[in-house]
């Protein structure tokens, strides 16, 4: 089960960052990134069947396949941004990790035009 490799590997990771922070700050930024990749690399798999679930409920209601290609992307970017800041609170850097996330918010917005633009030109049909 991944659910189990995920907590053993963050626990384990944990336990060695919390031994390498005091001396070596580096590494325990090293190992929170490896353990990320890891668990990432772990889930992975499950992105095909999230995808194509997406892609069929749009499909079954008829929305376009641009719509569902704009919010794989908006996911994509807001895991991506988690994943980032994350490793820069990991490494004390509280105000970057800040930055990442306004950055990630920001080209969500914008990825989110079209979509915000549909939605408006259908509201204005039914005025």
């Amino acid at each position: 089960m991944e659910v189990l490799k995920i907590c053993a590997a963050a626990t384990v990771a944990v336990f060695m960052i919390s031994i390498l922070k005091p001396v070596k700050k580096e590494f325990a930024i090293a190992v929170s990134i490896v353990c990320g990749v890891f668990i990432f690399s772990l889930v992975f798999s499950y992105l095909k069947s999230i995808v194509e679930t997406v892609k069929s409920v749009f499909t079954r209601f008829n929305i376009d396949g641009a719509m569902t290609v704009v919010i794989l992307k908006i996911i994509g970017v807001a895991y991506i941004c988690e994943f980032a800041s994350g490793i820069c609170k990991d490494a004390g850097e509280s105000a970057i990790a800040a930055k990442v996330e306004t950055g990630g918010k920001i080209i969500i917005v914008y990825l989110a035009l079209p979509i915000i633009t549909s939605l408006l030109d259908l509201l204005a049909k039914f005025m």
